[in-house]
């Protein structure tokens, strides 16, 4: 599996540049894939096709909470559905800076607060 990718857009993991994550095939259920498909917001056609043994969604976009525990390999829960999705770099990188910005004024209000409070 060294060849696979993780067909949620926007994720750039691959078995070989993140050989530590697990990577999973669509359910074989007729229900459950197309609750996979549903929730990773794709639609299968000439753009995306699933097919056996080269369609995955990597662990990052599972719960641990999906995962069999104790078991010596990544195994998903019967049911499981993806439901992580990170932001893309551009967009995490725009929050994190209004994050930032928030925090640094939210900050700076305190100290004018306290340093205004009688002592």
């Amino acid at each position: 599996m060294t060849n696979c990718f993780c067909s949620v857009p926007g994720c750039s993991c691959g078995a070989r540049k993140q050989p530590y994550l697990s990577y999973h095939s669509f359910p074989t259920d007729p229900d459950q894939r197309r609750q996979w498909i549903h929730a990773i917001r794709r639609d299968e056609g000439p753009d995306f096709c699933i097919k056996t043994g080269s369609t995955f969604v990597c662990s990052r976009h599972f719960t641990l909470e999906d995962f069999v525990s104790g078991s010596s390999i990544s195994r998903l829960r019967s049911g499981a559905v993806p439901s992580l999705f990170v932001q893309t770099e551009t967009s995490m990188s725009l929050f994190n800076n209004v994050f930032l910005l928030f925090t640094l004024c939210f900050s700076k209000r305190l100290i004018l607060i306290s340093s205004d409070s009688p002592t």
